[in-house]
């Protein structure tokens, strides 16, 4: 008696399996990668705040180009502390020439730092955007 198989296993469906195989495995692990701190990420640019407040107010396209996406040290003074919708501390550092805010610095993790109106701070950050005032994301502290 003849076994009867609906369809004839060929070297084609072998490597489609194989790249479907390959292909689960690839999304897995980009799932499952775990971002990069910014502290182990150079830094692009040292700057201050009210410098790159400035370089934004001035020509927005050209600072996004220069910044955004971009590894940044941000020194200034501190205006404003908070905590953001995820719990983290949100720094704002004043801008001199900015009306409101200035400079928008979310932690990157629940630090219990103890900051003060009016203390100078170094942050290493990642420059994510400009919306009447700077945007940085996953902050930490620089000696």
């Amino acid at each position: 008696m003849k076994k009867i198989i609906p369809f004839e296993i060929s070297g084609v469906h072998i490597a489609i399996a194989i790249f479907i195989l390959l292909g689960a495995a690839f999304g897995i692990y980009q799932f499952n990668k775990k971002p990069k701190q910014v502290s182990d990420i150079k830094t692009a640019f040292v700057i201050t705040a009210d410098e790159l407040y400035d370089a934004f107010e001035q020509n927005e396209n050209e600072a996004s180009a220069k910044y955004i996406d971009k590894v940044i040290e941000v020194s200034g003074v501190i205006s404003e502390v908070d905590r953001n919708n995820e719990g983290n501390m949100a720094i704002v550092m004043k801008a001199k020439n900015a009306l409101l805010g200035g400079v928008n610095a979310a932690m990157g993790q629940k630090d219990n730092l103890k900051l003060t109106i009016g203390e100078d701070i170094k942050l290493k950050c990642m420059c994510v955007g400009y919306n009447m005032e700077v945007i940085l994301n996953n902050c930490v502290p620089v000696e």
